[in-house]
């Protein structure tokens, strides 16, 4: 008996069945979460600028470069409290009246009351019932639409694949029912 292996043979290049490696699950520092939990630093501009294979910061401070750049890749943000990181920052919005004390926190970004905001928000997730401040479609439209203007930004045809994307984030009873959802068409996506 021969433990030979046969020769490998050319394959032809099959645009059906190429593997291309991208990241489906991104949450920036325009997520709550991601916020919350230290990363003040890197947008969705940042991911793409990674993704393509380009230095950025990472939150941690220092530089990062991926390996190999990514075929495709897509930033999921919460749709939950989209925008409201930005409307933190903005000294004379509706949350930073409503509620200091998030506000604050996540502008701040502090490590221990991040830590207290994500407990808060997640668990007002995990019953079903959002703070009405945070959840106002004026305030995640705007966020939405540049997402996916950045998303359009950094689309190369032929080299480098973006879809607009986000996360829904259905937790009932704190159960994980997380699901991203992508568009192919950019110019068909909904306005929040």
């Amino acid at each position: 008996m021969s433990l030979e292996s046969a020769p490998a043979l050319a394959q032809q290049k099959n645009a059906e069945r190429n593997v291309y490696f991208g990241e489906q699950h991104v949450h920036t520092s325009w997520s709550f979460d991601a916020f919350a939990f230290g990363d003040t630093l890197t947008g969705p501009e940042e991911f793409y600028q990674y993704a393509l294979g380009k230095p950025t910061l990472h939150p941690g401070g220092f530089k990062q470069t991926i390996t190999k750049p990514l075929d495709w890749g897509a930033v999921t943000e919460h749709a939950e409290y989209m925008g409201m990181i930005q409307e933190a920052s903005d000294p004379n919005s509706p949350l930073r009246k409503s509620s200091p004390w998030l506000a604050e926190t996540l502008k701040e970004g502090v490590r221990v009351d991040g830590l207290l905001a994500f407990k808060v928000l997640s668990g007002t997730m995990a019953k079903g019932v959002n703070i009405k401040d945070l959840s106002d479609p004026k305030v995640a439209a705007p966020v939405w639409q540049r997402i996916v203007a950045i998303a359009d930004k950094y689309y190369q045809p032929g080299k480098f694949t973006t879809f607009a994307a986000y996360e829904w984030t259905s937790t009932p009873n704190s159960k994980n029912l997380h699901r991203n959802i992508f568009f192919l068409d950019s110019m068909k996506v909904p306005e929040v």
